[in-house]
């Protein structure tokens, strides 16, 4: 007697196909990683030179504070535009 035994196989080919997909999402996965982290470094160093920048101009604008009060003198002086005293002077600064 042969028995046959209705046992279906799967289709030849479909673990290589199923590991080669799941292989090609992985890629994909490390690549959006490493595209995240390049952003991150970027935007880090970007954050790192407005700091400097900042922190320069600060220091700029004391510097120029510190002539502004040493070439007017004494604390007591009052510095304002000409055109306070004479309408005629023009407004050089605004």
């Amino acid at each position: 007697m042969n028995h046959r035994t209705n046992t279906q196989k799967a289709p030849a080919g479909f673990a290589l196909i199923a590991t080669i997909s799941v292989m090609v999402l992985l890629v994909m996965i490390a690549l959006a990683m490493l595209s995240l982290s390049t952003i991150e470094l970027r935007s880090g160093q970007n954050a790192k030179v407005m700091g400097e920048a900042k922190a320069n101009a600060r220091l700029a604008l004391m510097l120029a504070l510190g002539d502004l009060q040493r070439y007017t003198g004494s604390d007591t002086r009052v510095t304002a535009p000409a055109a306070m005293i004479d309408s005629d002077y023009p407004s050089l600064v605004g």
